[in-house]
């Protein structure tokens, strides 16, 4: 990943950022591999995922966990976030005795964990933990996101976020059936325009650029294009509406039908 896969002065910034972090904080943390972290998140024990994240930042303060539907911290630059932190205001010096005596709270929201996979969830309570430990730091980045970003990548979490570096499409149907549809009307129409989005406030290259400048190495670049189900659906309309339009629009008639008579069977199986 070099600086001109990168916008513009973004490069600067996280390079610029990373050098106040190195100036405050110890060298890179080995990077988190725990199979318990894992289990957790599979259990779907999210206190005990927020504690173990804690506890690997050498953070010692207490911890609540709350798993809500709705609602918004006011303070956040950019509304529905998936996760956010409350603190007691000014913060307590990092682990000083009034540190350890203080209450966090995380919040972390139910829609978000029901359609994430493991390393979104991990990055989104990680970045949130960074925020505890900026603010414990009283560190002068402590209100810039892409910071807290560099931060949780910095104290472990580097190589979970390079996996979670992904593009997701904005309003992407959920089931093969429906995409196979989408598809088809993209092919039709001629419309090749996706909207892609990501998580948290670097992009997918901007947190593989990082990476690589604390020592990652890998040729990988993330890309916002068709990938799972959606790539396949791509792949199935194009090739057959090439050899065999008509023939295309029949296949695709039929394989919806089977999904959704399967997909009623289902729902009146567990009725």
């Amino acid at each position: 990943m070099t600086a001109a896969e990168v916008k513009p002065f973004r490069d600067k910034m996280i390079r610029s950022h990373l050098e106040v972090l190195r100036a405050s904080m110890s060298q890179v943390t080995t990077q988190i591999q725990s199979p318990l972290l894992r289990q957790l998140y599979e259990a779907q024990d999210y206190t005990g995922v927020v504690k173990f994240v804690r506890d690997s930042m050498k953070l010692k303060l207490r911890l609540r966990v709350g798993l809500v539907n709705r609602g918004d911290d006011p303070s956040l630059p950019k509304k529905d976030a998936p996760a956010w932190v409350s603190l007691p205001v000014p913060m307590p010096p990092l682990n000083s005795r009034e540190f350890e005596k203080t209450t966090a709270t995380i919040f972390i929201r139910k829609s978000f964990l029901d359609c994430s996979g493991y390393e979104s969830a991990i990055q989104a309570i990680a970045h949130e933990m960074a925020h505890i430990v900026l603010e414990g730091l009283r560190h002068p980045l402590r209100s810039e996101e892409p910071a807290v970003d560099l931060t949780a990548m910095w104290l472990g979490y580097r190589d979970i976020y390079v996996v979670g570096a992904d593009y997701v499409e904005v309003g992407a149907p959920s089931r093969f059936s429906e995409k196979l549809i989408a598809e088809f009307r993209r092919y039709r129409s001629g419309d090749q325009i996706r909207n892609y989005t990501s998580l948290g406030y670097l992009s997918p290259e901007e947190v593989c650029f990082a990476a690589r400048q604390m020592g990652w190495r890998s040729g990988y670049i993330p890309r916002p294009e068709p990938r799972g189900s959606t790539r396949l659906a791509v792949e199935i309309v194009n090739r057959t509406m090439r050899a065999a339009p008509l023939f295309a629009i029949v296949l695709l008639a039929i394989v919806c039908w089977l999904f959704a008579s399967v997909a009623e069977g289902v729902a009146y199986f567990f009725k």
